[in-house]
């Protein structure tokens, strides 16, 4: 599915939404000893890193 790329402040928006998927998967690795904790992390870094995706039209 080819997608349009965005205004260049669209893209720098998903590049730091994007980013922040990012750590937040890292956070959730490095507090896996909490269950509910990496949960969380994880599914809101995977959230944050697809619609960064979507946001730089990538």
């Amino acid at each position: 599915m080819a997608t349009t790329p965005g205004t260049p402040q669209m893209q720098a928006l998903g590049q730091y939404v994007q980013l922040a998927g990012m750590g937040a998967l890292i956070a959730g690795a490095i507090l896996s000893v909490h269950h509910y904790a990496i949960g969380l992390c994880i599914i809101g870094g995977a959230a944050a890193f697809y619609i960064g995706k979507k946001m730089r039209g990538a």
